[in-house]
């Protein structure tokens, strides 16, 4: 499963916590990898393997560390087995001293280090990976034990899992839940790994190479020579697109989380194999970096168009439109006054990580900056110049109402992506039989998406 987003950046001052959950539906243990990935360049800052009993849920809270940009740790009082166990840190009232695992700059500083920045407040946004590495017919009878099973102990997974995540900030009363996007059949053979080995991902070995999508009135059954790429395929998307709301009278807002849950394995600083273009590289504005090219166009309600290009004047930073951050976050201004900021975060989530751009950069902002007649709409964005998947020949297209069945390769065109938009409505403090009442509110909408798959060649 993939989460597409978590937070404990700070918007107009009010900082986010994000809430995660996971539950086996199942009759079955499972042995799951739960992974954080900062929004950048998508390096590993927290992890531990946690497992389910049958019918079993766990919930965890991913809260800012105590100080000015000093990262972050996830939580939970949770009774399902964590390894390693998690640990009481410090937080501040009314939580007071809790378990959970403080993230870490390890894996992007000293020899690992990278163009993305060393700080703790890297760990502040990103995303997070759940992967199931297999089963036991029977719960455990205590996590010590759990602690000292070995590879041989599991047996494949099974399935049935499910999560949401909550971006709550209890200062302005937004809040936010999105489900997470979960892969069915992932594997048909155990992966189990002790914690402190970085494997499994989404390159693991034992990942089947096979994805299985519909798409144009077809069942494209595909076949890869390695398991990363049917993942890829199957989260491909050629265009992704979702509404937006500037309204005045509420204030309103909007934000686009957009992720790109393999870019961390088929990209390294110097590298990268299709469907992306560049190496890892990142800037808040995408400016002086190789990001994935992009076309943004808008609509408003009443469908005028207009598009994000790359432009300006003499003397002003042109920007094409680009993604260049693992967990990107962007947000839409049409000049309306409540969309003025005197920091450099998101308006609605307050991310410093940004990462999707494309215009002229203002000082160190580069919003989505639309005409000023545009209050409400569409946004879409779409892949221009990935480079397509093609499968192996012996891959199959089924066609839906026939049953007519075609051997060949395909070749899916665009990046693989999740996310969702956000947009917020403000009407201040209220008058109810209470007495004073918030009046803000909140909601996450999936984006809404189109495969390009195409017989190849």
């Amino acid at each position: 499963m993939i989460y597409p987003y978590y937070t404990v950046q700070s918007s107009s001052g009010n900082p986010f916590n994000t809430y995660v959950s996971v539950v086996n539906h199942g009759g079955d243990t499972k042995a799951i990898r739960v992974r954080f990935r900062e929004g950048r360049l998508g390096a590993e800052v927290a992890s531990f393997n946690l497992i389910l009993g049958p019918h079993d849920t766990w919930a965890g809270a991913v809260i800012p560390v105590p100080g000015t940009n000093t990262g972050a740790r996830v939580i939970s009082i949770d009774g399902s087995c964590t390894d390693p166990p998690f640990e009481f840190v410090f937080s501040p009232p009314p939580l007071g001293d809790v378990p959970g695992i403080t993230f870490s700059n390890t894996l992007y500083t000293g020899a690992r280090a990278d163009s993305a920045g060393g700080g703790l407040d890297r760990t502040r946004d990103g995303y997070i990976e759940m992967l199931e590495m297999g089963t036991r017919a029977t719960a455990p009878s205590n996590c010590a034990a759990v602690r000292n099973y070995v590879p041989a102990d599991w047996t494949p997974p099974t399935g049935g899992l499910s999560g949401t995540l909550t971006l709550i900030n209890v200062a302005s009363g937004m809040d936010f839940t999105v489900n997470a996007d979960a892969l069915a059949g992932l594997a048909s053979r155990p992966y189990f790994r002790a914690s402190a080995d970085s494997y499994p991902g989404f390159d693991a070995a034992e990942i089947d190479p096979v994805s299985v999508v519909n798409a144009n009135g077809l069942v494209y059954r595909s076949e890869w020579t390695r398991g990363l790429d049917a993942v890829s395929a199957t989260l491909m998307r050629f265009q992704w697109m979702g509404e937006f709301v500037l309204d005045a009278v509420t204030r309103s807002k909007t934000d686009f989380v957009v992720t790109l849950p393999t870019r961390r394995q088929h990209a390294t600083a110097t590298t990268s194999t299709p469907p992306f273009t560049q190496p890892l590289a990142w800037s808040p504005n995408c400016s002086g970096v190789a990001g994935e090219r992009l076309t943004m166009v808008y609509a408003n309600r009443e469908g005028a168009v207009g598009a994000i290009v790359a432009g300006g004047t003499t003397g002003q930073t042109s920007i094409a439109p680009t993604i260049c951050a693992s967990a990107a976050v962007a947000d839409v201004t049409n000049g309306a006054a409540q969309l003025t900021s005197g920091t450099d975060g998101t308006f609605v989530l307050g991310s410093l990580t940004r990462g999707l751009a494309g215009g002229v950069l203002t000082g160190t902002r580069t919003d989505f900056a639309i005409d000023s007649s545009f209050a409400n709409g569409t946004f879409e964005f779409a892949s221009s110049a990935g480079l397509p998947l093609a499968s192996l020949a012996s891959s199959s297209r089924t066609d839906v109402v026939t049953g007519a069945r075609t051997f060949g390769a395909h070749e899916f065109s665009g990046l693989p992506v999740v996310g969702f938009s956000m947009r917020t409505f403000e009407n201040g403090t209220l008058e109810c039989s209470a007495g004073k009442c918030q009046g803000n509110y909140g909601g996450a909408f999936p984006l809404r998406s189109q495969r390009l798959v195409r017989p190849f060649p």
